[in-house]
């Protein structure tokens, strides 16, 4: 959809990603979103008594009142009993979602201020996984010359707690080559409608696997130096509805720093979806 009148994004926040199992493990994602939420806050030099709405996503219920995580989230920094809050799912780009519902709520008039977010513990959530046959004409050196620049490309600010567990900088293409095929090799695209893209200045697009983004970007023809500038997934890790929040927090702060004009934001959703946010800095 595209907004009538603007929908501005004043502050963004987030903890740093951890591993699976790493030093976040005992922390609940109602835990994890209350330190984005007064992070978010305290760049905006905003009151929590100032927010309309929370909407806060998380795909997997790992705590004890995590079936109504935004409610709890809310409340911890100080947001008052009586603004109402929604707790959503749409799986790994709820974070994204979220930013497109709260600026709903402001189109309609039914809020000033919206808070948003996207929060997961993958390390409190039962795992399995379950490989699935697709094919994507992309070649296993591709996928791994990808991960290591993706691996190459993090950067970031380190204090207290707040470096992230998942990134590998040491990481060669050597070893990338010996880690086993999660994709059945010689595999086909997914089709994608061809857009111009020469007007947009960044792009983050989820790497949820090497060869979902180096689809993307061959179908799209994404420039190299326009995208995942950062490095995404692959090196910051993948806490599903947290990662629309991370690439939407990333893309404002990253636009600001490059002087930009336009951002577009995407990442695959399960099921078979998709979603994508472009964003102007004014």
């Amino acid at each position: 959809m595209t907004f009538k009148q603007a929908i501005y994004i004043v502050a963004a926040g987030r903890t740093p990603f951890g591993t699976f199992g790493g030093k976040l493990k005992d922390y609940t994602a109602i835990d994890l979103q209350e330190a984005a939420n007064r992070g978010a806050l305290k760049q905006a030099k905003l009151s929590p008594e100032a927010i309309d709405i929370t909407i806060i996503g998380s795909a997997s219920q790992t705590s004890t009142y995590a079936i109504y995580l935004a409610r709890h989230a809310a409340l911890r920094v100080g947001v008052p009993i009586r603004v109402p809050a929604l707790n959503m799912n749409r799986l790994c780009e709820f974070g994204s979602q979220s930013v497109i519902n709260g600026g709903q709520e402001v189109e309609l008039s039914d809020s000033n201020i919206v808070l948003c977010g996207g929060t997961e513990s993958i390390s409190q959530a039962p795992y399995a996984r379950k490989l699935q046959q697709k094919k994507y004409k992309i070649t296993r050196q591709e996928a791994d010359e990808f991960a290591l620049q993706s691996q190459k490309r993090k950067n970031g600010q380190d204090e207290i707690f707040d470096t992230d567990e998942h990134p590998r900088p040491q990481t060669t293409i050597e070893q990338l080559s010996k880690l086993p095929f999660i994709f059945i090799k010689n595999a086909g695209i997914v089709t994608a409608v061809k857009k111009q893209v020469s007007d947009i200045d960044l792009f983050d697009i989820n790497e949820a696997f090497a060869p979902q983004f180096l689809a993307c970007q061959k179908v799209s023809k994404l420039p190299n130096e326009k995208s995942n500038v950062n490095g995404s997934a692959i090196v910051l890790g993948h806490p599903l509805t947290a990662s629309g929040a991370r690439i939407t927090a990333n893309l404002v702060y990253g636009l600001r720093r490059r002087q930009g004009k336009y951002a577009i934001g995407a990442a695959c959703i399960g099921s078979g979806q998709g979603i994508a946010l472009l964003l102007e800095r004014i």
